[in-house]
């Protein structure tokens, strides 16, 4: 088996590279990432007409022109600063980053801020803690490396705070930013003027823009000049977009590539209803179907018969293909951009009864669905010598055969394999090709041998398929694939009491232990802690596949996504608050500092479903660190943070010895230069301290506070609990204890923010809820909303650097830890002595 592995690794290395000549396989450099975001429903401020209409319009067009689209509504500033971050992150892979926004924007002090919808700015010192700066954005496009950036700014209405604040500068409108090299900044209206919401379904802006994004061959600078002149002429010259630019060439929303030179023609095609032609005028043609054009309208005949009227047609350089959906025959009127002396002429017959038909020449292939151009809406794959294709539109897979070898331009008949699933494979030398909708996919997924046929998980989508009777059939076939599920990647087989366990694509069995429960099988997978159920396993020893049950995965902690916000619950509560995260790859690795637990979000990228699904325990200790290496560069994970970029390393043989500046911690990365597959493992912990930051368990959440006369209002989702909390001082911050939750919140300076003004509450995930600072004239210890260490009810002694603190009431006990460098008032986590 680790032989087949290793052929079939080099095999797939091999076709890939091959495949990277495919004229038209898409560069990282040429794919677009677009991030959308619409913001209407202010809570606190007037409420906007078209920003959420604009959104929705802005994806349907740009998903047209080829932008992978990441589309939000009404979003509140933690989500905004989430969805813009990830967008950072994916952008990394793409060579064209787009950003739009409709809404409220501000400046202030020569910045820019987008408003949340949540905001509530009473005064300008709050912007920017409130909203969210606009060159976030261009900051995460610079560091990503794109080639072309791009930033639409529909936010320049009026200030709506500005009538409330005692004091308010001239903020009306965006400032003007600089773009950085290879970006454009696009402003709905001048720096310091404002826009109109519009009083369409979209706003006066964003309609002109949508009116120009499709004209083809435009530039960028050219799309953005006809929008001004639009806006201009129907605002009456008082709204004037503008732009930003330091582009580095020319970029065209919609260049006309593939089957332009089948849109070459500017001639006008009327086609003839009725006939003006006769038997005496035609008969010496001696041919069936015979064409005529003149400057105004063009005939085609098929037995005498005018059938131009009914016929579906496109350009074929100067050729006319024609397809006529009764008799389903395709004609080709050879010339016809350059013969338009109302002569009639033969037309050829090329097909009859083939609806799709191709051509290609220098390896640019054209695709024609009865008489129509489909070459922009297909996706396609090398299969040795020949092309398969797929079109979405009519959920169809074809086959250019021999393509590689039929360079000639020539119409041909496409053969048609499928009208349904479209998953196919063929394979040689036990290795395969796998295509799903004509997208070339066997590297991208784990496989395993369920005796003779091979079972394979696709990652990117988390369906599973079975390629049957795999060892046999090894003569480079094409088949049909059969889809097992497209979201269940959990299988088992059995025969003679032995058991295959199959989990996305791989055989886990030697890695469980299993227990009977009656006639069913509970099997456990020992490294993720994962429950199955085997199902009535005592009688079904057929060697046939079936789905097994998870029970139980990692004590009972599910998690779940949807527009890249995340969801943790560990026995039903929600933890994600609590937590500490970074992206590995496609998964999320979550630490929870409370039980010390990190956990992986396996294929999160891609599961953005909303669908719970188990979660897979790496490690139940502080001190357990992670890593990944692709190209010899790593990830390395500690607590939930991704701290590669604060390491120095070393070579040490086959490994790499790595120390974090900060903490002095050192780790030794086992086999680095042999493990370049980007798969997350546990680091050797040589040496391990705590980081020199304190501040790892406090976060913000979903919690907000008001003050006035000192009596606190605190909400949490949207609920208000302070009449059921404890509380106490904590110098001029106040400490809050729910005891429904457990949770610890702090209202910062909450001394000084007696103005009834909504703010954002910070959550202490402390462990044992206690807390403690100190200061040259002692230590504060915090429990529970309460403060515990008066003189009377404590007692403490050193551990080294640590001072230990044993609270006579409770008969509890905790470690502050390095104690004497820490007088400097900061809160910090205690932790309890058990």
């Amino acid at each position: 088996m680790k032989f087949f592995n290793v052929i079939m690794i080099r095999w797939l290395i091999t076709l890939l590279l091959l495949s990277s000549f495919d004229l038209f396989a898409q560069s990282e450099t040429d794919r677009r990432l677009a991030l959308i975001i619409g913001n209407a429903d202010y809570q606190n401020a007037n409420k906007l007409l078209n920003p959420v209409n604009d959104a929705r319009s802005m994806k349907n067009a740009l998903t047209k022109l080829g932008f992978e689209v990441m589309e939000y509504e009404n979003l509140t500033q933690r989500e905004m600063k989430q969805v813009i971050d990830e967008f950072g992150r994916r952008l990394e892979n793409y060579g064209v980053g787009l950003f739009y926004f409709a809404g409220h924007g501000i400046q202030a002090n020569g910045n820019n801020y987008l408003i949340p919808i949540e905001t509530n700015l009473t005064t300008e010192q709050q912007i920017e803690y409130d909203c969210v700066r606009a060159d976030r954005v261009l900051g995460l496009m610079e560091y990503a490396k794109s080639k072309v950036n791009i930033v639409i700014l529909d936010a320049c209405r009026n200030n709506p705070f500005q009538r409330s604040w005692s004091r308010s500068a001239n903020s009306d409108g965006l400032a003007f930013m600089n773009a950085p090299s290879g970006s454009l900044i696009a402003y709905a209206t001048a720096p310091g003027k404002t826009a109109s919401d519009g009083t369409g379904s979209n706003g006066l802006y964003t309609e002109a823009l949508l009116q120009n994004l499709f004209t083809p061959d435009l530039t960028i600078l050219q799309v953005f000049q006809n929008v001004r002149r639009a806006v201009v002429d129907q605002s009456g010259q008082r709204q004037i977009p503008w732009e930003s630019t330091s582009l580095i060439g020319d970029f065209y929303f919609n260049k006309t590539q593939v089957g332009s030179q089948e849109q070459k023609s500017t001639h006008k095609l009327t086609a003839k209803t009725t006939t003006d032609a006769n038997v005496s005028t035609t008969q010496h043609l001696n041919s069936r179907a015979i064409w005529k054009s003149d400057e105004k309208e063009w005939h085609l005949l098929d037995n005498q018969m005018q059938i131009a009227s009914r016929t579906t047609y496109s350009y074929v350089d100067d050729d006319l293909l024609a397809y006529d959906p009764i008799t389903r025959v395709s004609y080709l009127l050879k010339d016809y951009a350059k013969l338009m002396d109302n002569i009639f002429r033969p037309a050829d017959i090329i097909s009859e009864y083939d609806d799709y038909l191709w051509r290609s020449k220098s390896l640019s292939f054209y695709v024609y669905d009865k008489g129509k151009s489909i070459s922009q809406e297909i996706t396609h794959s090398k299969s040795d010598d020949d092309m398969l294709v797929y079109h979405p539109a009519t959920n169809t897979t074809l086959v250019l055969d021999n393509y590689y070898q039929l360079q000639d331009n020539k119409l041909r008949p496409a053969q048609v394999i499928s009208k349904t699933q479209n998953i196919f494979w063929k394979s040689k030398d036990n290795m395969f090709l796998f295509f799903v909708k004509g997208e070339q996919i066997a590297t991208s997924t784990s496989s395993a041998f369920s005796n003779n046929d091979l079972l394979v998980y696709y990652d990117k989508t988390g369906a599973t398929y079975l390629l049957k009777n795999f060892s046999n059939l090894q003569d480079n076939q094409l088949r049909e694939a059969q889809l097992l599920s497209d979201q269940r990647s959990v299988f088992w087989s059995a025969f003679d009491n032995k058991y295959h366990l199959y989990v996305k694509g791989k055989n886990i069995a030697p890695e469980t232990s299993s227990t009977w429960r009656g006639s069913d099988l509970e099997v456990v997978h020992t490294a993720s802690q994962t429950t199955y159920l085997l199902k009535n396993f005592a009688n079904l020893q057929d060697r046939q596949l079936r789905t097994a049950s998870i029970l139980e995965s990692s004590n009972r902690v599910q998690w779940r996504a949807e527009n890249n916000l995340f969801y943790v619950q560990e026995n039903n509560k929600d933890i994600q608050l609590e937590t500490v995260y970074a992206m590995a790859g496609n998964d999320l690795l979550v630490y929870h500092p409370q039980t010390t637990k990190t956990y992986l979000l396996e294929n999160y990228s891609h599961l953005q479903d909303n669908q719970w699904r188990p979660v897979r325990l790496l490690s139940t200790s502080s001190s357990s660190v992670f890593w990944m290496a692709e190209n010899n560069v790593y990830w390395l994970y500690v607590q939930g943070k991704q701290i590669a970029q604060e390491t120095t390393n070393e070579a040490d043989g086959n490994h790499l010895l790595v120390r974090h500046s900060s903490s002095g911690s050192r780790y030794r990365l086992t086999d680095f230069y042999s493990l370049q597959d980007k798969k997350i493992r546990a680091a050797t912990v040589l040496e391990f301290h705590t980081a020199n930051t304190d501040d790892t368990y406090k976060s913000k959440g979903n919690a907000t506070w008001k003050a006035k006369d000192k009596y606190y209002w605190l909400y949490v989702g949207g609920e208000q609990i302070a009449t059921r909390t404890t509380s106490c001082y904590s110098e001029n911050d106040l400490i809050v204890f729910d005891p429904v939750t457990s949770q610890t919140y702090l209202l910062e300076d909450y001394k000084n923010n007696q103005d009834d003004q909504l703010r954002t509450a910070t959550l202490l995930s402390a462990p044992d809820h206690a807390v403690w600072r100190a200061n040259d004239a002692g230590y504060y210890i915090y429990s529970k909303g309460a403060w515990i260490s008066s003189a009377s009810d404590v007692k403490s002694h050193w551990a080294g650097n640590d001072l230990v603190v044993f609270h006579t009431p409770s008969n509890k006990s905790y470690r502050l830890e390095n104690y004497n460098s820490r007088k400097d008032d900061q809160l910090r986590p205690a932790y309890l002595i058990k």
